[in-house]
């Protein structure tokens, strides 16, 4: 009974919008934050224009999946490559087969929610490589448009973008980088991993592992 609204429409050809005004006559009642006035657009403008956003939240789904799918393809491409020696990003590789050795070496769940902040680091250096793939980049570009464009219905402020590795709309990448890291064939190393020394020649290492 103490709910009060005015509402102005602005039917402006290229930004329909309303100025609306909510409070309470009672001032000992609830207030309206910014967050929850932000709340509020959000839900109006999905419920008035859900029809516009379907097209939108389809083309926004299907970029997500193809690149969780690309992600997958190009990892397993890579693994490949590294077992056949072919693979030429050396930095890449260095880093995949640390990885390697530091998940068979470590126990639990290869999972990357559950892998200690050092391992992670190594997979998030991996997912900021991965990133520059021509076609990944171009994928996640295409997802984040698709994003701001669900955005943009109900504000004109656009939050800064963020990386893919540090997007957990993308945590799947991660784990696909930690499933196929665990395909490098053992004898594909050259580098050292705390006091371990591997040879990729010579299938030599110095140190105590359990494989």
């Amino acid at each position: 009974e103490n709910f009060r609204w005015y509402a102005a429409f602005h039917n402006e050809s290229h930004h329909p919008h309303v100025h609306m005004v909510a409070y309470s006559v009672d001032p000992k009642e609830a207030y309206l934050t910014e967050k929850g006035i932000r709340e509020i657009k959000s839900t109006l403008a999905k419920d008035i224009f859900r029809q516009d956003l379907i097209s939108v939240y389809d083309r926004y789904n299907r970029y997500r999946n193809d690149l969780r799918v690309e992600s997958r393809n190009r990892m397993a491409e890579i693994i490949s490559e590294i077992n056949a020696n072919t693979f030429e990003n050396k930095y890449l590789e260095e880093l995949l087969i640390k990885l390697c050795y530091m998940l068979k070496r470590s126990k639990g769940k290869k999972q990357y929610g559950y892998l200690p902040l050092s391992t992670k680091k190594i997979v998030d250096d991996i997912v900021i490589e991965l990133s520059k793939d021509k076609r990944i980049s171009e994928l996640y570009g295409l997802w984040y448009e698709e994003k701001e464009n669900t955005i943009r219905i109900y504000t004109d402020a656009m939050p800064p973008r963020i990386s893919l590795v540090d997007n957990p709309e993308f945590k799947t990448v991660k784990n696909a980088v930690i499933k196929e890291a665990l395909n490098i064939l053992t004898d594909h190393a050259g580098l050292e991993v705390g006091n371990i020394s591997y040879d990729r020649s010579r299938r030599i290492s110095t140190g105590v592992m359990n494989m």
